[in-house]
């Protein structure tokens, strides 16, 4: 009995040494125990083989090393880096707000991260824009192309909450820059129009982002523009898309979709996007936001009613106006974050990066002090910010529009490119 209890005892103590090893070797990075092992037979071949000594291990610097104190006039760069650590707590600062804020409203994560993102489109122009922005503290000129739901006078409380006005509120408090808002939309005005009058009414060569808001007046006119002179309705917004693309100075094209007062009241969720805008923005790389596709699912909840988001006057209301601009800032919130983290490591890390913002510190300083400035002039409460409709073309201010048919410039410098061919027979609406 002795005997083969101490057999069993040995067993058991191989066996959890076995275990022992095995756990060991699934602890370590096989990549590294295999560099290891190459290692040491590399060194007893030398040793014992070619009689050399073992080199001494030479450490290698990690990647990302701290380099500042390598960088003369570094003192240059900080107060850009400053403005990143800034801007970094206020979004984080503002996580919790927009979260209380988007449960107020009704808005859901999933509406918010993706029914409302049609189309993502080239979101490397909005980083361009928000690096520069830290960078050079320079203002950012936001431009609408909209119809009478972005040209409506909308106030709450004596602010202004017309959705574009919430945007640059928010722009302004997380970003920490000016920002200069040039509202040409129109009452009933279409793309169609705006293909031909655009550069009267914005100024495109100065804007960094152009805000398309026309999507209830086409559909509107959808059947005029097949009638009339157009192959398909779809060809208005197009032109107008290959216009503001063709920009040399390349601002960030954004689509924004609402819903008509009446579709709304009938709970049809239909506007332009579903027959042009969701076909353009996916060839011509465009991003596209949508509160129409967001909020359609909740027009058929038990207790909604249509006074919740439109007025009396056929206007949406203050709840529709917060919660379209939130679906854009959550957009906008999510590419400032990745561009202020990555800002920051570069400062951090890239040599180049650190000398490129020592270059442009008096831009920097320079910048800071015409915002100072421009803080001193408080405007009246209770008025709306929204830059007015002015007419500015050479020395044609304050004049009469001119025919959009004959005075359009918008065709005759379009390249010959291939438009978007779209079959309106296979489109279900």
């Amino acid at each position: 009995m002795a005997v083969r209890f101490k057999r069993v005892v040995i067993f058991l103590l191989c066996l959890l040494n076995v275990v022992m090893i095995f756990m060991t070797y699934r602890a370590v990075d096989k990549h590294k125990l295999k560099t290891y092992s190459i290692d040491l037979l590399h060194d007893k071949f030398n040793k014992l083989i070619l009689n050399q000594p073992v080199a001494a291990k030479v450490e290698k610097q990690p990647h990302n090393a701290f380099i500042w104190g390598k960088i003369d006039n570094l003192h240059k760069a900080l107060p850009a880096y400053e403005k990143m650590r800034q801007v970094l707590s206020n979004l984080h600062d503002y996580g919790g707000q927009f979260n209380r804020q988007a449960s107020y409203l009704g808005l859901s994560h999933e509406m918010l991260r993706y029914k409302s993102i049609m189309n993502l489109g080239n979101i490397d122009l909005l980083k361009d824009i928000f690096a520069d922005a830290l960078q050079t503290n320079r203002s950012i000129k936001l431009g609408i192309v909209g119809g009478t739901y972005s040209s409506t006078k909308l106030l709450c409380k004596a602010k202004s909450c017309l959705y574009i006005d919430l945007i640059s509120q928010w722009i302004e408090k997380v970003l920490e820059v000016k920002v200069i808002i040039h509202n040409s939309a129109l009452s009933c005005a279409t793309s169609d129009y705006f293909s031909w009058c655009l550069s009267p009414h914005l100024d495109v060569l100065d804007m960094d982002i152009i805000i398309w808001e026309l999507a209830t007046e086409d559909y509107t006119m959808r059947d005029v523009f097949s009638q009339n002179v157009f192959d398909n309705p779809a060809r208005p917004q197009e032109e107008l898309t290959r216009r503001v693309l063709m920009l040399p100075n390349k601002p960030l094209l954004l689509f924004f979709n609402f819903l008509s007062a009446k579709n709304i009241r009938t709970r049809d969720c239909v506007n332009s996007e579903y027959f042009a805008g969701r076909h353009l923005a996916m060839y011509y790389n465009v991003t596209s936001v949508s509160w129409s596709a967001a909020v359609c699912s909740r027009l058929w909840r038990y207790g909604f009613t249509p006074d919740d988001l439109v007025r009396s006057d056929n206007q949406l209301t203050p709840l529709a106006h917060h919660q379209g601009a939130l679906f854009i800032i959550n957009l906008f919130r999510n590419v400032l974050e990745e561009v202020t983290i990555n800002q920051m490591n570069r400062t951090k890390t890239d040599e180049t990066h650190i000398k490129k913002i020592i270059s442009l510190h008096d831009v920097f300083q320079e910048n800071t002090k015409s915002h100072d400035m421009s803080h001193d002039i408080k405007p009246n409460p209770g008025q709306n910010q929204t830059t007015p409709v002015n007419i500015t073309n050479g020395n044609h201010s304050g004049k009469t529009l001119p025919n959009a048919r004959f005075h359009g410039d918008i065709l005759r410098n379009l390249p010959a490119g291939p438009h978007l061919n779209l079959n309106f027979s296979t489109v279900k609406l």
